[in-house]
């Protein structure tokens, strides 16, 4: 699998989800002691708005007494000088790796096509990367963008509660860093400055699926989207981005809703598996349940 190829799977894996009978991207979690239940719901880092329908987590967040991330410095996630170490731990200057004319040709395309607002100047020495989410990840769009976690995030303030995070923010980018050396940052450049020859046909190919893993992420059918991801992964990839943290996360997830009602709100890709939370969770004696809110549960 190219460069390329592997952080658009590392992108998909946060929409993917387990399969249920029904649609659903929120379960409850009770039994094995619990004396309240706790929520698990799935996200999608970027999504237009209009797309992301939050109402019932709005039920269920005054029942809450804490709101569990995957990380919870969120703002850090665009403050470029933090990331630097993780997306580009060689620390050498872009011009390291590309010629004069190669870094004029990534500006461009940079300025034409990435959603980020940031200049250039302030972002070419992040690594390879960062560009190839900026520009064929994060594309400008017709509609207003935005981050399911922000949201339930600015949703839990506005709400009085605690935000905390499962993980750190620097054991969340070593799921990235495993492979980085200085040849694999070289060769993820080169594949990038490759790819900008057809992005035009790249983008389209990526809108098509973006599309269509949105569609299925709003209509909550994460049977589909988990079939999708998986395909295009390798065993190591499912190890390091999924199980090995999954297996992490378990036993701070059981410690933390054994005191308090939680909304644990993660990368649906966590989910689905074997080794998925879910299946986790039920492993070590919870019952886990799709929940649609109160009124259709009670149906």
């Amino acid at each position: 699998m190219d460069a390329l190829r592997i952080l658009f799977v590392l992108f998909l894996i946060s929409i993917e989800a387990i399969a249920q009978k029904d649609n659903s991207l929120m379960f409850k979690i009770t039994g094995n002691g619990l004396s309240s239940p706790s929520y698990l719901y799935g996200t999608i880092h970027f999504a237009c708005e209009r797309d992301i329908d939050l109402r019932i987590l709005k039920e269920i967040l005054p029942s809450c007494s804490r709101t569990v991330l995957e990380i919870t410095n969120t703002e850090k996630l665009i403050q470029f000088k933090n990331l630097e170490k993780f997306v580009n731990p060689s620390n050498k200057a872009i011009s390291e790796y590309l010629s004069p004319a190669e870094i004029l040709k990534l500006e461009d395309a940079y300025n034409e096509y990435a959603y980020e607002s940031v200049d250039f100047s302030q972002v070419k020495n992040l690594g390879p990367d960062f560009f190839v989410k900026a520009i064929y990840y994060y594309p400008k769009t017709k509609c207003i963008t935005s981050s399911v976690e922000q949201m339930i995030k600015n949703l839990s303030i506005g709400a009085r509660l605690p935000v905390f995070g499962i993980e750190s923010f620097s054991e969340h980018f070593e799921i990235d860093s495993f492979h980085y050396d200085d040849e694999a940052v070289r060769g993820r450049f080169v594949a990038l400055i490759k790819s900008l020859d057809k992005i035009d046909s790249l983008k389209e190919a990526g809108k098509i699926l973006y599309d269509e893993t949105s569609k299925l992420y709003s209509n909550g059918d994460i049977e589909k989207l988990y079939e999708l991801v998986v395909s295009e992964m390798d065993s190591v990839e499912v190890y390091n981005t999924l199980v090995k943290r999954n297996k992490t996360w378990l036993p701070r997830m059981v410690k933390i809703m054994s005191k308090k009602t939680t909304l644990f709100a993660f990368g649906a890709a966590h989910f689905g598996g074997e080794t998925g939370i879910i299946n986790l969770l039920r492993s070590e004696g919870f019952k886990v349940e799709a929940y649609y809110g109160k009124k259709r549960n009670r149906n």
